[in-house]
């Protein structure tokens, strides 16, 4: 049968909503997927009827891509990044962004999507610093020279919108002064978030940008909207706050949002941005840029006078800005048992609409309080919210000054389990934690729970016999069942022969030194509806793992498949989904394709109806003339480096000033 006619008939059976997804399950089960053909080789085990195809470009000049990416939410569509350049890069920074997309012949494309950049800054600096979920826009911070725009300001790093569609940039940050030395941090714009429309763009300032704002402060947050910026910072009496703010509760100190979490603390419209007072300690929401709502003030009864909001931490919000979700040591309403002479720290819920403040952790049994040590994750309308604290909630369950694992609900409040409090399960609710990095994610409707933990859990030895080091294992958790039922807390990546195990297991790909983050974009371990869970782990969880190195697993229902070959020598790892799962992406140096020629790192959708034409057949052998070999002394055997090159080509190096060093981002957006 025709290529592409099979491609045709496996594109129809996986439209998103048409219901056959289950349908591909089965015929694969059955082993009658429509494109059998397009499975033969290391794509034939695949589960779901997946089929392997290359994401990255065949020539890549000699560069791996890295492992960490941004999958579009729905169907074929991915943003990669190498270090160096692939063919027709333009920018001269040390990372350059492709976008990549599967055509309607069957075939996948990556195109070279930064800007023209000076190499500036912090060596590891991506200018992408947030995506539409389509990935048609993003978020761009230029380099002080060139401009991006006409209207741009030289030497001034503006944050810009860019159009992928038409490869257009929109100058979002007009009117900033100019840089006088290349690196004075604190004259830069320090993304923050943006509404979903990028209608709102949220940015820091270490500078007045407004007449209304504090002229002394360096923590300006600013809100740029319809063409105008409006200072974010306003407290309940209409006057800015004197000494600035922080976004959520991350400071910006120099160019970076540290010491704190901006997750959610900009709604999906733009209406809602939660500050934290940096005068009074106190949480705020500005709302429609016309009114501060007090967050954290006392609601005891009676309520003190005055009642000013109270020093707290936030942490995250519903993705509406409905429900705000922060810890205080003091007790704010009349069932808290914290005070100022106890080390309790809880964790209380405010509801914008209605005004009520609940605490969501009372532990009524310790005089000291539960001791909140932070959120792990919410969904997206904040009806669920997990947390850790060391108290026994209940009473009962949950080991006394221990990490233990709740999820709160609907009024009520459950054990799940007892993590460690060191690393690396502290980063699971570490405040600071590299949204690339946070071994938890929650599903949007917050009823699933994906997290990594090294401490010891019931029912499997994590003990590793040969070394005696506890190994990472990924757990699900399913807060339709009650806390304590069988399937409630399972384990996804423990071997299912009961084996112990001997290696580690994560949702995300190691860390890549000097490798800037995709913004504070969360990856899609885990989605909607229930859909197939994707991990890593080193451990070989079925037969056809015979590579004693990382590989990719997909678990759903109770099984676990192999979605790396399990056979190369080097690891793979899970780089992002789409949010049905139908679209899996995997970084891996196996050669899963023909034209697939060389041992770099490349990216691959094992994509469901998917897969790639076998290899044609080889040529008859040469005779005569035509087996004469490239001219002596060619050291790329009469072929060129890169097939390809586009673009302006690097711009001439600027010359820096000596300059500090420039401090890691560490703001993040989203649910985790």
């Amino acid at each position: 049968m025709h290529r592409n006619l099979l491609w045709l008939i496996a594109l129809v059976a996986v439209v998103p909503g048409s219901g056959l997804f289950g349908g591909a399950e089965a015929a694969s089960a059955a082993g009658t997927c429509p494109n059998e053909a397009l499975r033969s080789g290391p794509s034939a085990g695949l589960p779901e009827c997946r089929g392997y195809e290359m994401v990255s470009p065949v020539e890549k000049n000699g560069y791996d891509a890295l492992p960490q990416a941004v999958a579009a939410s729905a169907g074929p569509k991915i943003a990669i990044r190498s270090f160096g350049s692939f063919a027709g890069s333009a920018s001269a920074n040390l990372q350059s962004t492709y976008l990549a997309t599967l055509g309607p012949g069957g075939a996948w494309s990556a195109r070279p999507v930064s800007p023209a950049l000076e190499p500036y800054a912090f060596v590891g600096q991506a200018p992408f610093l947030e995506w539409s979920p389509d990935l048609s826009q993003a978020i761009v911070q230029g380099s002080p020279n060139p401009g991006l725009t006409p209207d741009a300001r030289p030497d001034v790093p503006n944050l810009y919108l860019r159009d992928n569609r038409t490869d257009s940039y929109l100058l979002e940050t007009p009117g900033l002064r100019p840089i006088e030395g290349l690196f004075e941090t604190a004259l830069e714009p320090t993304f923050g978030g943006s509404s979903s429309d990028f209608s709102h763009l949220v940015f820091g300032l270490g500078y007045p940008l407004t007449g209304d704002s504090p002229p002394a402060s360096r923590d300006n947050i600013y809100d740029f909207v319809d063409g105008r910026y409006h200072v974010v910072g306003v407290l309940p009496d209409g006057a800015p706050d004197p000494l600035g703010v922080a976004l959520g509760s991350a400071r910006i100190l120099g160019p970076s949002l540290v010491l704190g979490s901006a997750s959610n603390a900009v709604s999906d419209d733009g209406s809602t941005i939660f500050f934290t007072s940096l005068s009074s300690g106190g949480l705020f929401a500005r709302v429609d840029g016309t009114t501060t709502v007090p967050v954290s003030a006392s609601q005891k009864t009676p309520p003190p006078s005055p009642n000013p909001p109270l020093p707290a931490t936030y942490w995250t919000a519903s993705t509406d800005g409905s429900v705000a979700f922060f810890t205080s040591k003091l007790p704010l309403t009349d069932a808290s048992n914290t005070g100022p002479r106890n080390t309790g720290n809880d964790l209380y819920r405010f509801d914008l609409g209605t005004g009520q403040l609940v605490d969501l952790s009372v532990d009524a049994t310790d005089p000291n309080g539960a001791e909140v040590l932070g959120v792990v994750g919410t969904g997206a309308d904040g009806s669920y919210v997990y947390f850790v604290a060391k108290g026994q909630l209940d009473g009962v369950k949950g080991t006394l000054g221990g990490a233990n694992l709740y999820v709160s609900h609907g009024g009520s409040v459950e054990y799940i389990a007892t993590l460690s409090s060191s690393l690396p399960d502290s980063l699971n609710w570490f405040l600071e934690a590299e949204p690339s990095q946070q071994p938890s994610r929650v599903s949007p409707d917050g009823k699933e729970l994906l997290i990594t933990t090294q401490a010891p859990q019931p029912g499997y030895d994590n003990t590793d016999p040969a070394s005696g080091v506890q190994h990472t294992e990924v757990y699900r958790f399913d807060a339709e069942l009650p806390a304590s039922a069988p399937g409630a807390w399972t384990c996804v990546s423990c071997d299912p022969s009961g084996a112990a195990a001997t290696g580690d297991a994560a949702i995300v790909p190691p860390h890549v030194p000097f490798a800037a983050s995709h913004g504070p974009y969360l990856t899609r371990a885990i989605g909607p509806g229930h859909r197939p869970l994707f991990f890593n782990t080193a451990d070989a969880l079925v037969p056809q793992d015979v590579n004693q190195v990382t590989d990719v697993y997909e678990w759903q229902g109770g099984q676990v498949h192999l979605i790396s070959t399990g056979t190369s020598g080097s690891p793979s790892y899970f780089s992002d989904a789409d949010e049905s799962g139908e679209n899996v992406f995997i970084a891996t140096r196996s050669r899963l394709v023909p034209a697939d020629h060389d041992d770099l790192v490349d990216i691959y959708d094992a994509r469901v109806g998917g897969g790639t034409a076998p290899a044609a057949p080889a040529p008859p052998p040469c005779s005569g003339e035509s087996c004469r070999g490239a001219k002596a002394g060619d050291p790329f055997g009469g072929q060129p480096q890169s097939s390809t090159f586009s673009g302006p080509g690097n711009p001439k190096p600027h010359k820096p000033k000596p300059h500090k060093h420039r401090k890691k981002r560490h703001h993040r957006r989203g649910t985790k």
